[in-house]
């Protein structure tokens, strides 16, 4: 595996990590005004693997974990010397791309802040997306970038 190869891969694997961290950052933001004289504001900040985000974004973590095991038995495969096919860059590509899709999805899409009758929140006066989304993104971005890259590295479809 060649110098640039094993950058590519390195690159996916700290992104995917990166990815992981900012799952547990703030991803959403919801201000709420209440129906008081005070006037009172309120503010939620919710990851996205918070309860009120959607379980479908857990996928996005394993996503995440499946890509770094991938590129570890892959490194320990290409270590081993052993003759043992692995379609690697096509697996990192698939993974990271589909992850991708994911993330922008989670980004995009806001969860809904549902009340105890399951009415929205009365007076919800803004949303906005937390630092965790933007780092989330960037992450799922340089990720997918490395696996492409590292998809067009070699002329052999197989680890090596």
């Amino acid at each position: 595996m060649s110098g640039a190869a094993q950058l590519l891969d390195l690159t996916a694997v700290i992104s995917a990590a990166v990815l992981i961290g900012s799952l547990f950052m703030t991803w959403y933001q919801f201000g709420m005004s209440f129906p008081t004289t005070s006037g009172a504001f309120a503010g939620i900040s919710i990851t996205a693997l918070g309860g009120f985000a959607g379980g479908w974004r857990f996928a996005i973590l394993a996503f995440a974990i499946a890509t770094i095991v991938e590129v570890a038995v892959n490194t320990g495969f290409a270590r081993s010397g052993g003759d043992f096919e692995w379609p690697h860059r096509p697996l990192l590509a698939l993974l990271c791309g589909v992850n991708l899709v994911l993330v922008l999805a989670a980004f995009f899409a806001f969860p809904a802040v549902l009340g105890a009758a399951g009415t929205l929140y009365y007076g919800l006066i803004g949303t906005s997306r937390g630092g965790g989304a933007y780092l989330g993104l960037v992450a799922a971005l340089v990720a997918s970038a490395a696996a492409g890259g590292r998809l067009l590295t070699d002329p052999s479809t197989f680890r090596h």
